[in-house]
């Protein structure tokens, strides 16, 4: 009994240690990411702005129509992004908001805990099979891989999700392993959870539902679990088919093909493009230890069963993830996010099987160590500098409600870093791309320049009664609207004020930020709006 006792103690003090250094990798991957309004991406202060919409209606208290509610929002911190993307995420960063204010710090904090899940349920699922050093050898690697090192330290839906994943692969191997239902049933909410934070990530059903069948064959589909969890999924995920139908077509386009952005769907080129781009996403050293480790695997044909589920499921989540994301039109690294955790499963694996087992455990954890230091110390999170500056001087010097015209590339810093400073709406923002072009979400996949004359910009300034402009020189300026509306803000009608230099750790194409005080300002009384949005079918309307 005393021998047993002093086993499960030490069972229980490695699985104590795990846990705490990953939780220390974790809290590295935090320390290292932007936190002060400095972000890179440009996307990623819109997910931040997302919670802080959710955090600010929900301390408004009147509870009025949450879609006129965003869009009064929308007139005053013009990056929102809810249509475009599940909630899940933003939910979080509203409850971190009500402890650390609307920040960037919050932000990142909120992407950090998914992080922290991400790094556990990596854990846990290779955890079925391999030894508890060796499992966290899997979740440092996974942390380690470029796509995860980078996304993992911006404000973006990519980490959550695959973070979610992870919990239900690491559920659904205990259920095969146990057979208790409510380890299926937690399998499928988590998969619905990571589909409320980014829609790709439905493409997991079909490895889980293979794999289950693969495992228990076709009596399986005769089990009253197996009905129960498929009905909680479908029932789960209903209102997210509505969401997307109804507020996100251009996801629909994009998957078809069919939108004014589509690219080569079916072709030789769409289907290798993630192929060419993986070492980018998980790094060679995996990509060649996992293939080593299927062709050993194929030659020997010996496993132990709980080494054969977790890799059938791995490759499995593989092929499904790579099938799934090669037609989508749009193409970018970061959707290939998903395939880091089997590449990092499968590639430790070789470690575990090729090396005695006295010395498997300790190397695996090795690789997945110095995998990550390396990765900390040789891959810095690109930051982009200064906007907080631009917004200070903004709120210092224009008047309660005053109107600001933006036109530069990072509208969405200045956003945000004006939430941040401020906690209720004191300006108005138009950008004056959605004023002066037509296009939906980046200008290389068309864009439409409207003609708009001197005359018009007049018109466009008088009417809303802007009284300053933050100002990038040369942006877009090969476009007639936006040359004229450089011509104009260069005119007698304006006084510059104030250049900010923006800086940032990579090469960046807004150097400097000027504002421009209008010399003529008018002060319309509530003048009324009406904003083209591609992305929403149509356009919205309010009052200033």
């Amino acid at each position: 009994m005393l021998r047993s006792f002093r086993g499960f103690d030490r069972s229980r003090i490695w699985e104590a240690l795990c846990v705490c250094i990953l939780f220390g990798a974790v809290t590295a991957l935090f320390l290292t990411s932007p936190k002060q309004n400095d972000f890179w991406w440009t996307d990623a202060p819109g997910h931040a702005l997302n919670g802080a919409v959710l955090h600010d209606y929900l301390i408004n208290h009147t509870f009025n129509s949450p879609i006129r509610f965003a869009t009064d929002y929308y007139f005053h911190y013009p990056a929102l992004t809810l249509t475009l993307y599940p909630p899940a995420l933003y939910l979080v960063e509203a409850m971190v908001y009500f402890g650390t204010g609307v920040s960037n710090f919050g932000a990142q904090l909120s992407v950090a805990v998914f992080t922290l899940i991400l790094a556990y349920f990596a854990y846990k699922t290779a955890r079925t099979a391999f030894s508890a050093p060796g499992a966290t050898g899997v979740a440092l690697l996974v942390l380690s891989m470029p796509a995860v090192a980078l996304w993992s330290r911006q404000v973006m839906v990519d980490v959550p999700a695959l973070a979610l994943l992870a919990g239900a692969a690491a559920f659904f191997l205990r259920f095969l392993d146990d057979g208790k239902p409510r380890q299926l049933y937690a399998s499928v909410l988590l998969v619905c959870a990571a589909a409320y934070t980014k829609q790709t990530a439905i493409f997991s059903a079909a490895p889980l539902a293979l794999c289950l069948i693969a495992e228990k064959g076709l009596s399986v589909l005769r089990e009253r679990s197996t009905w129960i969890a498929a009905a909680l999924g479908f029932f789960l995920l209903l209102p997210l088919a509505g969401f997307i139908v109804v507020f996100d077509p251009y996801h629909l386009e994009v998957v078809s093909g069919i939108g004014p952005e589509a690219g080569s769907t079916f072709t030789i080129h769409s289907w290798l493009w993630y192929a060419r781009a993986l070492p980018g996403i998980v790094g060679w050293a995996p990509i060649i230890a996992a293939i080593g480790y299927l062709s050993v695997l194929a030659w020997t044909r010996r496993s132990n069963r709980q080494e054969r589920r977790l890799a059938v499921l791995m490759l499995a989540w593989f092929i499904a993830d790579y099938l799934f994301i090669s037609p989508i039109a749009h193409r970018e690294d970061r959707y290939g996010i998903f395939l880091t955790l089997p590449i990092g499963v499968l590639a430790i694996a070789l470690v575990m099987r090729i090396l005695p087992r006295r010395f498997a455990t300790g190397a695996a954890f090795a690789v997945g160590a110095l995998s990550f230091v390396i990765a900390i110390a040789t891959l810095p999170v690109p930051k982009v500098q200064g906007y907080d500056a631009v917004a200070a001087f903004i709120l210092k010097h224009a008047g309660e409600n005053g109107v600001i015209l933006f036109h530069g590339y990072r509208s969405p810093n200045f956003v945000f870093s004006l939430r941040s400073q401020s906690t209720y709406p004191r300006v108005y923002v138009l950008r004056s791309e959605k004023l002066l072009l037509n296009y939906r979400i980046s200008r290389d996949w068309g864009i439409k320049d409207d003609g708009v004359s001197r005359e018009t910009l007049e018109d466009i300034v008088n009417r809303y009664g802007v009284t300053y402009v933050v100002f990038q020189p040369d942006f877009w300026t090969d476009l007639p609207s936006m040359a004229a509306l450089q011509n104009f803000i260069y005119s007698d009608r304006f006084t510059k004020l104030a250049e900010f230099p923006i800086e940032g750790n990579i090469s960046i194409p807004d150097r400097e930020i000027a504002v421009f005080k209008n010399n003529q300002p008018t002060h319309p009384d509530h003048p009324e709006i009406l904003l083209n949005m591609p992305l929403l079918g149509g356009k919205i309307s309010g009052k200033f």
